[in-house]
């Protein structure tokens, strides 16, 4: 986890901490152990363990805040992937909460299990939102296992997903209506309220206002479609005062197509080619039920962007030497992503593979490319045996690499393709000679693009 985020949870928690041990300290001196003094000591460990739970909850609303403070500092993908593990933590701090409440309530009061339960909700009645909405958060976390997700369509768990907030919400009045905490300790609660305001500020600004606003500004509508191989399709995106917005080749957005069946969905879509002030483009693999409706659509069809998003761009780039590995529709991204790199004359290497020639994306541009910026493209066919034109049969291994490659260890190498592919290049690439640092990657591994839209395209990849 990076350095900033680490701080940020780090004094969060000492501040947590620090208020809990000041009202709830006191139950922790257990001196002789009796009924009384343990259950009050699993009593203070419930408060904590409900405080910090309710910390991560709101940590979770700022990692998918999609946040341009924190998004440009480590990317969709990073923040994506740190959403799932803060999620787990939550998750087993929050079922820790009740479980120590209500058993230290019990032995404290001589009384079993359920008893000790619903003496603690008559004794505090908002105490009842805890088991409610914790409930509902593992409903969403169960429905979230990749194991459940396959099976579903995405609008059950889209739909699913907003109870979320009400979770969240829940939380919010279990907390300050039966804290204990905050009515012993006055700044406690201001301490609360002011990291409530933020949290929910911040959301809702990233989330809602600002792609309202740009859209307002800028009223993207569907150009048109062109047909680019027998399975992908590009869409291209005007607006008005298109030089003003500004994003960088190799970025992504998350698009909702205010169409019938499309308004409530919003899904990711890397640009395939650099801004040019006029349009945006980006390119669809059509496989699946979205994306088959999705080319459907006619031009005129109004668009609300949110973005441009990632850390897959030239800022990334610090040698003069890149090496760029594609595959499939992972070349979108690489191919506005070249161009950019070309025109500040980096010394640049192509790596391309495909199942079939008809599967190649964007041939002819890259051609064209490649023999005004003079650099090298080395294709490669999985499936075909016979292609007419030359190219190198078979995946992308190492030894390919090697053998096409012989400066490798002065390059950095930029992946872009089956999220399989790149794990494998990202453990064997060091292994030849380069530089973990000089990797570059984004995997914000979607699952909702391809397994609840029956599609395979995230938001770089299939």
């Amino acid at each position: 986890m990076k350095r900033f985020l680490m701080l940020f949870i780090i004094l969060n928690l000492l501040v947590i901490i620090s208020f809990w041990l000041i009202s709830s300290g006191p139950l922790l001196l257990i001196g002789t152990i009796t009924p009384t003094s343990l259950g009050n000591f699993l009593f203070a460990l419930g408060r904590i363990c409900g405080l910090i739970g309710a910390f991560f909850v709101l940590f979770q609303l700022i990692l998918i805040g999609r946040s341009v403070w924190i998004e440009r500092r480590y990317g969709h993908d990073s923040l994506a992937k740190i959403h799932q593990e803060n999620g787990r933590i939550a998750l087993a701090i929050l079922i820790m909460h009740p479980i120590f409440i209500i058993i230290g309530n019990a032995i404290a009061t001589g009384k079993g299990f359920v008893e000790g339960f619903l003496n603690l909700v008559q004794t505090k009645p908002f105490v009842i939102f805890a088991p409610i909405g914790l409930i509902i958060i593992l409903t969403i976390v169960l429905i979230s296992n990749p194991f459940f997700i396959k099976r579903v369509k995405y609008e059950q768990w889209y739909y699913f997903h907003l109870f979320m907030y009400a979770a969240i919400a829940l939380v919010i009045g279990h907390q300050f209506f039966a804290g204990t905490d905050f009515k012993q300790i006055p700044a406690f609660l201001v301490y609360w309220i002011v990291l409530y305001v933020f949290v929910i500020c911040n959301f809702v600004v990233f989330r809602v206002v600002m792609p309202f606003l740009v859209y307002k500004r800028h009223k993207f509508v569907l150009d048109r479609l062109t047909q680019e191989t027998h399975d992908t399709v590009s869409l291209y995106i005007k607006g008005r005062n298109m030089e003003k917005f500004t994003f960088l080749a190799g970025q992504f957005f998350l698009l909702r197509f205010l169409a019938k069946h499309f308004w409530w969905q919003m899904h990711p879509f890397s640009t395939s080619a650099p801004p040019n002030g006029e349009e945006i483009r980006v390119t669809v693999k059509v496989e699946g039920d979205y994306t088959e409706e999705l080319i459907q659509l006619n031009p005129g069809i109004r668009i609300i962007i949110d973005g441009p998003l990632g850390k897959f761009n030239k800022t990334a780039s610090k040698k003069e030497k890149v090496l760029f590995i594609a595959a499939g529709v992972g070349i979108t991204p690489v191919r506005a992503l070249i161009e950019d790199l070309a025109l500040q004359g980096k010394d640049l290497i192509l790596l391309y593979g495909n199942k079939t020639s008809k599967d190649i994306i964007f041939k002819e541009e890259l051609e064209a490319l490649s023999e005004k910026y003079g650099f090298p493209i080395h294709l490669f066919l999985s499936r075909e045996t016979q292609p007419d034109f030359e190219v190198n049969l078979g995946r992308i291994t190492l030894q390919a690499i090697q053998d096409l490659v012989p400066d490798l260890q002065e390059r950095e190498v930029f992946l872009c393709g089956p999220v399989d592919m790149m794990k494998a290049l990202r453990i064997g690439l060091p292994s030849i000679g380069v530089a973990s640092e000089d990797i570059h990657f984004e995997k914000f591994d979607f699952v909702m693009s391809k397994q609840m839209t029956k599609t395979k395209y995230n938001a770089h990849f299939f």
